[in-house]
């Protein structure tokens, strides 16, 4: 009786405690809903104070600590939301982008080393932004020691408040802040707390040259709140402005909860303004403003978020003609990234606008860019000074005068946001051009630009900053033959052509890097070249042989940068000496190697303050050592002395992986000459290796796994004339400015071009050290279309208009699923359907190879060099599943070529259909004749009559620029 009360007893304590955690699990979840859509609406205040509730609960919540710390970063305090980033990181089930977020506030406060870390960390998810930020903390590192060449100060009239976004109006300088002593009390008093900003405008104190005190610009009847920023034209008769809703306290150009629309209007002599216009391509749903008019009031340039750009906000331009606005122009790259750029400036010559993502300190930097009627070129960072780890934008400047202003949020300022003046003491601007790789990494690429063709042409050679260079070599050896020097001017006059050449010109002058650009039409127009300045040092170091204390002559050394790829190269002369040039203050892999010694991989530092590095000692094979590691730095080295009897010095050993398959002291079959063409640790991806596609048709392109690294070779040739040969034609591509010529050791006969009638491969994987001694499997031949994340969901519509090309299939590496077309046995039919799937609006497909053993891909082998007609559709899981196949088959059904097309955006997935469910379904494909573009369809419909009864619809609901398409045998054209 007992036992049966007491069981029934503690069932319903169970019952209750389970009780008790499912409601608290539920109130958490319930406090998290509510804190997300606080966070959404801008409210980050409250939002913060909503997940705090949460952790009381829940400590230990990752979403919850990590959006604490993104509260802190858009409320501009980044240096409170590192801690809180801190605990995120630390638990389990934490999110991958609180990497990326926490490495950005670490930016924010200057320390550039730990950011690097945890960009680092976050490239492990996305490869090319984790990388794209650490290479901004190692930029930024080198450039915020320099020199700044403007003079700042922090203008008197800045308060608590947040003084922003100036402008110019003739003398006078127009303003916005949220400072509420000069503000309308009827304003002030039915709005919330730090929710309204008006424009104010000042002018400089004659005698300071610094702003006096504000007015309102506008009177008390007209002056509408949170309307802004502003620009004018040149006489102050028109104006652009936005209303927006910024915060006091809070990030400007925020993640998410900016609206802003832009309209226009008349100013008349007494300063009102009328005829006020919407800007006829305002957004409901993305944000459109930062306007900057142009002299005579006819011409926009501002920032928009909205869909078919590049990333975040973009910069546009739209003209004003026959009384309306032209449909405004994507200003494109390199201006244009996936980051944010905002608040442009037009000053008639050059383009000033600020980015999160071009390279820079951290925060938002402000560039220079110079804007010509189609295109933009050279975008410059303006340096330090200018810019600073914190927020620096809304950057305005007159020449003439050497005067501008600029909104920062950086330390020594009185509020969120402060009005700094600047003059200009001389230009220490840095082209992203120069910054796009490592100064090291190859040639230095200068801006380079065509003017009219009329008149005589000449070279104009400069330095950064514009001033001339006289006698800089020009080697026109590529182009007819001949070497020339400029004048006293810069000025390199063309000797007159009968025809245009194509062909590559060398500008070369002391003190400065040299400078290689291509030229399509050599001497038929003039072309200006600025050479960015050496700040290289030449380095040198010596290679003895370890026993016998000879100086190695031959060695060949190779420096491999961060991304594996072979970048420098020399040799040591007879005396054992060798020389490269680097960036001081950095580490690099340093590999040498010679036939008959074991390969030494080094990682050495290249001091600042030393142009030597310790000397190296090689052992030859057959000497056997335990693989020792040292870091080699020059404040600290490993002893030795610079006569002809050096000392020991232990660096990293890697036996040659041919020498050891043989045995010591052995020496593996020589097969002949090969092009190395890259190396890393890493197995090369696909798309790696697709890049080299287009040399298969000079030899067989293979993979060699050889001292820990993945070598990408071309080869094999039988001469070493032959090699050379071929070498000259890789090298003529700057993209393989690095390869050089190894001799090819211990692989089989096949891959030697000659031995038998073979068509040239475009993959080989060899990592076998005796491959002649294993079964040979066939190499098939497929096309990879893309490459998305496992994560993302495949949609085999996009893929519709190959029908009848291959079978479509997927195959899984790393994380990722690539889609492919194929499979063939013959190279020939590969190649010529890739041809027809560019056509079609595929543009990154790229010949790959698949083992003719791997039992998944056996059904989907088109046997023969003719077959190309397709048979199925898969969509391959993990290995061993069996998933759903589809038929690709041409069925009897309804031919339905007609579809509504909506969009055409770099990033679909941002494409919200849900609107349209009822009319259609949608499609998304690659778009025809624009790369990385991809068009979202609304369809399918039977009859042109059935479409464009939908196009109405369509329109009605907000998709003003649709229109009707057909699908013509999987070519998309307009009806």
């Amino acid at each position: 009786m007992n036992t049966i009360i007491r069981a029934g007893w503690l069932s319903g304590m169970l019952i209750c405690m389970t009780g008790l955690l499912s409601a608290q699990k539920s109130s958490v979840n319930e406090e998290l809903i509510k804190a997300d859509r606080q966070y959404a609406l801008y409210a980050y205040n409250l939002a913060m104070q909503t997940y705090q509730q949460v952790l009381k609960d829940d400590p230990n919540n990752a979403h919850a600590l990590a959006r604490i710390g993104d509260c802190h970063y858009q409320l501009d305090h980044p240096e409170k939301s590192i801690e809180w980033y801190q605990r995120a990181i630390r638990q389990n089930n934490m999110s991958p982008d609180v990497f990326l977020r926490y490495g950005k506030a670490l930016m924010q406060t200057g320390n550039y080393e730990e950011a690097n870390d945890q960009f680092l960390a976050y490239a492990e998810k996305d490869e090319t932004v984790g990388n794209h930020y650490a290479k901004a903390c190692d930029y930024a590192i080198k450039a915020i020691k320099k020199e700044s060449g403007w003079l700042l100060k922090n203008e008197p009239l800045n308060t608590d408040y947040a003084d922003f976004a100036p402008t110019f109006l003739g003398s006078r300088v127009v303003y916005n802040s949220s400072r509420t002593d000069l503000m309308p009390k009827a304003k002030n008093a039915d709005a919330p707390s730090g929710s309204q900003n008006f424009l104010l405008v000042t002018q400089q104190n004659p005698e300071s040259g610094l702003l006096q005190k504000p007015q309102l610009l506008r009177s008390e009847l007209q002056n509408a709140r949170n309307e802004g920023p502003v620009s004018f034209s040149a006489d102050g008769s028109r104006v652009a402005f936005c209303r927006n809703n910024f915060i006091n306290g809070t990030r400007q150009i925020a993640e998410t909860g900016i609206n802003m629309s832009m309209y226009t209007a008349d100013v008349d002599e007494n300063g009102k303004w009328t005829n006020i216009k919407a800007f006829p391509y305002n957004g409901s749903n993305y944000a459109t403003g930062f306007p900057s008019m142009s002299a005579d009031g006819n011409t926009l340039v501002f920032s928009s978020t909205q869909p078919g750009g590049f990333g975040g906000w973009d910069i546009y331009v739209s003209n004003f003609r026959d009384g309306a606005w032209s449909t405004p122009r994507n200003l494109g790259s390199p201006l244009n990234t996936p980051g944010n750029e905002v608040t442009p400036y037009f000053d008639g010559e050059s383009l000033y606008f600020s980015s999160d993502w071009h390279l820079g300190l951290g925060g938002l930097d402000v560039f220079r860019a110079e804007l010509g009627p189609e295109t933009v070129s050279d975008v410059l960072h303006l340096g330090s000074g200018i810019n600073t780890p914190r927020d620096d934008y809304g950057f305005v400047f007159d020449k003439n005068d050497n005067i501008g202003y600029l909104t920062s949020t950086r330390d020594g300022g009185r509020g969120h946001e402060d009005i700094w003046k600047v003059t200009k003491r001389f230009d220490n601007e840095v082209s992203t051009a120069d910054r796009k790789k490592s100064p090291s990494e190859e040639p230095y690429k200068p801006s380079e630009y065509n003017t009219e063709e009329a008149g005589d042409h000449h070279m104009l050679v400069t330095d950064e900053r514009g001033n001339e260079i006289a006698n800089a070599e020009i080697d026109l050896t590529d182009c007819y033959g001949e070497k020339g020097y400029t004048d006293m001017d810069g000025k390199f006059q063309f000797v007159e052509l009968t025809k245009a050449i194509d062909c590559q010109v060398s500008i070369r002058k002391k003190g400065f890097r040299e400078a290689v650009i291509n030229l399509k039409k050599f001497g038929k127009q003039n072309v200006r070249v600025a050479l960015t300045p050496e700040t290289r040092q030449q380095y040198t170091g010596r290679v003895y042989d370890a026993n016998s204390k000879a100086a190695l002559r031959g060695v060949n050394v190779v420096v491999e940068f961060n991304d594996g790829s072979k970048q420098i190269e020399t040799e040591t002369d007879e005396d054992g000496y060798y020389a490269l040039y680097l960036e001081p203050g950095s580490y690099q892999m340093v590999n040498f190697s010679k036939y008959g010694y074991v390969d030494q991989i080094s990682r050495i530092y290249f001091d600042e303050e030393k142009n030597s590095v310790p000397s190296v000692t090689m052992e030859k094979s057959g000497y056997k050592k335990e693989d020792d590691y040292v870091d080699y730095r020059s404040d600290k080295p490993a002893e030795y002395n610079t006569d002809d009897e050096p000392k020991t010095t232990t660096i990293l050993r890697k036996q040659n992986s041919d020498e050891q398959a043989k045995g010591a002291g052995q020496v593996a079959k020589f097969n002949g000459y090969s092009i190395q063409l890259a190396a890393m640790p890493e197995a090369p991806t696909d798309q790696k290796l697709g890049t080299y596609e287009s040399l298969t048709k000079d030899g067989n392109l293979y993979v060699k796994e050889e001292n820990k690294y993945h070598k990408i070779r071309l080869g094999i040739y039988p001469t070493k004339q032959e090699a050379e040969a071929i070498w000259k034609k890789v090298v003529a591509n700057k993209a393989n400015k690095g390869a050089f010529i190894v001799e090819e050791r211990g692989l089989g006969d096949d891959l030697i071009i000659g031995a038998k009638t073979v068509a040239p491969k475009p993959v080989e994987h060899t990592t076998d050290l005796e491959p002649q001694t294993k079964k040979i499997v066939p190499v098939l031949y497929a096309i990879q279309l893309g490459s998305f994340s496992n994560e993302k969901s495949i949609n085999i519509g996009d893929y519709a208009n190959l029908r009848g090309l291959g079978n479509l299939y997927s195959h899984s590496e790393n994380g990722y699923t690539q889609v492919r077309l194929g499979i063939w046995e013959n190279y020939d039919v590969a190649k010529k359907t890739k041809e027809t799937v560019l056509d079609r609006g595929f543009s990154k497909a790229t010949i790959v190879t698949e083992q003719g053993d791997d039992p998944d891909i056996q059904e989907f082998i088109e046997p023969g060099a003719s077959k190309t007609e397709a048979k199925k559709v898969k969509i391959l899981g993990e290995k061993g599943a069996r998933p759903q196949t589809y038929s690709t088959e041409e069925t009897t059904e309804v031919e339905k070529p007609y579809y509504i097309r909506l969009a055409a955006l770099s990033n679909p997935d941002r494409f919200d259909g849900s609107k349209l469910e009822d009319l259609g379904t949608i499609e998304k494909r690659a778009a025809p004749f624009s790369t990385g573009m991809t068009i979202v369809l609304l369809g399918n419909y039977v009859s042109l009559e059935a479409a464009e009864e939908v196009l109405a619809k369509v329109v009605k609901r907000g998709y003003k620029e649709a229109y009707v398409m057909k699908d013509e045998k999987g070519k998309m054209t307009r009806n």
